[in-house]
């Protein structure tokens, strides 16, 4: 398993958000990623929802 490495945090909305990032084992990048946490999450489990972004560039250039 890779290490998680915390690029930042800020306050946002009340809650949090965090940037972070961990080496992808398949092609040895890094990949990033973030979570916003809301302010209820400091007192009580909160509901997760994800949303899967892939950016990737083509193969040949257009």
């Amino acid at each position: 398993m890779t290490t998680l490495e915390t690029r930042s945090i800020h306050h946002c909305f009340g809650g949090t958000q965090g940037f972070y990032q961990h080496l992808f084992s398949v092609t040895g990048l890094p990949m990033r990623f973030s979570v916003y946490q809301p302010p209820q999450a400091q007192y009580q489990h909160v509901p997760v929802v994800f949303f899967w972004l892939v950016l990737h560039a083509p193969k040949k250039p257009l």
